[in-house]
């Protein structure tokens, strides 16, 4: 697997409420481009994503992973990111280095409170957005109504690249709206044909209003659309789209079933044809208030670290996405925050849990690194002084008490805590010398409960969740009054005080 150039780069980070299929059009991504054989997670196949015993045994991820996909000449970094609520730090993490936020939702249920909370933190980021409307081969599934809930909570910016052929047990492809095509799904492969008549008059239409929309970015042919002067050519519609894309104008909605596999390739076809490359994102914000642009024609490398994983195989894992120049083996980058050197000895590209090895990345692109001293936020560079701002994570509003259930594993309990809360910021640990008690603090009880039983499975060591206590003081409550004296007789002077004294609340 060779480095891409940075124009040929898709980093797009899969996001929505949970339960709604990102990881299955993660799988499907990867089966349909050749990545794997079978669709993984499906029919009882093991999945390449959610590897993990705790997202196998709970059934929702709680850990980012990465897809790295070739398709049609760009490589495709897909960013499968946690968004039950306990684990969206991850979520908020993943979109600060991608320059795309890929919406799942469901065509039954619409878009649900989590995919509204992160399509308004991709706004904050200045992502550009997309959405893939999943499951329309189910009963109550509706394209046209799950359309009217996305423009209603997210604007009329939103409009339809493909449309459903079919839906429910008849949903059978889709029609790609840009080549004005029908396309099914065939095994591995598309295969493409005219678009059937009962469709063509609804396709038409569709097709006028896309036209419409990313002519907003144009203002010479939006002023020659609205009037009538002429339509959009082919070429014309294709040039807008990407921009209109880069320039968050206008917002694309995909029609699919990741099960089925349908609607699937012409996502990957319009993201490695039109969705932003990282040049094309804008510049990096860094903590001085100044910025970075993205590019490898500056020859001084820099790396942000994104993520970090304690993995209990290949042990800590640093995924990393290049700023600028281009990453080597052997290469010594200096820590912003620590001023430390730190050597990056090997690098690798991740897929899922397995990791090949690269000799070089270029900006813009996501890669890993392993046992290196950086923490998750942390800005490697030639010179150590470059340093990005700190993106934003959930508030750590969960506060409980954990003990171990052997007193004499409490110092192994902490320390393997204590790593877990280096990986994660959205965790913390302190220990209350008062009550003695080991407090920890998270995102919610999901979040404690997976902590804990990695604890158990990789140490050895049990230990369970208790209330905390209350370090209840004594106080004064009323006033009072006394007085006291001193009298000592030793010969000479002797000794005498005499003490008035008076207490009251505050």
């Amino acid at each position: 697997m060779g480095a891409p150039k940075t124009g040929n780069v898709r980093n797009v980070v899969l996001v929505g409420q949970g339960g709604v299929g990102k990881t299955s059009l993660a799988e499907a991504m990867l089966h349909l481009s050749g990545k794997t054989a079978r669709l993984g997670g499906h029919d009882g196949t093991k999945p390449t994503l959610d590897y993990d015993p705790e997202e196998v045994k709970r059934a929702f991820s709680i850990s980012t992973t990465i897809a790295p996909i070739d398709w049609k000449g760009a490589r495709i970094n897909v960013l499968d990111a946690p968004c039950y609520p306990d684990f969206i730090g991850d979520a908020f993490a993943a979109m600060s280095v991608c320059e795309t936020a890929l919406f799942v939702v469901d065509a039954e249920a619409g878009p649900q409170p989590t995919t509204v909370k992160l399509w308004y933190a991709a706004e904050d980021l200045r992502l550009a957005r997309a959405v893939f409307v999943n499951r329309l081969s189910r009963s109550e599934a509706s394209f046209a109504t799950t359309m009217d809930l996305l423009q209603e909570r997210f604007g009329t910016r939103l409009g339809a690249v493909t449309l459903p052929w079919g839906e429910g047990e008849d949903f059978d492809g889709i029609i790609d709206l840009v080549r004005m095509k029908a396309r099914h799904c065939n095994g591995a492969e598309a295969v493409e044909s005219e678009i059937p008549e009962e469709y063509r008059a609804q396709a038409e239409e569709a097709h006028d209003h896309l036209c419409e929309l990313v002519a907003e970015a144009d203002d010479d042919l939006m002023m020659k659309y609205l009037e009538g002067e002429e339509t959009l050519t082919q070429e014309e519609l294709e040039g807008l789209l990407s921009k209109a894309i880069a320039e968050r104008i206008f917002v694309p909605v995909f029609a699919g079933d990741c099960i089925k596999e349908q609607g699937v390739n012409s996502l990957m076809d319009d993201i490695a044809t039109y969705f932003p490359a990282p040049t094309d994102y804008g510049e990096m914000p860094l903590i001085d208030g100044d910025s970075l642009k993205i590019s490898s024609d500056d020859d001084r490398p820099v790396a942000f670290v994104f993520k970090t994983l304690a993995d209990p195989q290949q042990g800590r894992i640093s995924f990393i996405k290049v700023l600028t120049g281009t990453l080597e083996p052997g290469l010594e980058l200096i820590n912003a925050r620590t001023r430390k050197s730190d050597r990056l000895a090997h690098l690798y590209v991740m897929c899922g849990r397995d990791m090949t090895e690269v000799g070089h990345a270029y900006a813009g692109d996501i890669i890993v690194a392993p046992k290196l001293a950086a923490e998750t936020g942390d800005t490697l560079s030639i010179t150590g002084k470059v340093e990005a701002a700190a993106f934003k994570f959930p508030n750590s509003q969960y506060r409980i008490a954990i003990e171990a259930e052997n007193r004499g594993d409490e110092e192994k309990l902490y320390t393997f805590i204590e790593k877990a809360c280096k990986a994660d910021p959205t965790m913390s640990i302190d220990r209350d010398e008062e009550t003695g008690q080991t407090i920890i603090s998270a995102v919610g009880e999901a979040q404690v409960s997976v902590l804990l039983n990695r604890l158990e499975d990789r140490t050895k060591v049990v230990a369970k969740s208790v209330p905390i206590r209350i370090p209840y003081r004594e106080t004064i409550r009323r006033t009072a009054s006394a007085r006291g004296r001193h009298k000592k007789q030793t010969g000479g002077a002797g000794q005498y005080g005499d003490c008035w004294l008076r207490v009251e609340p505050l």
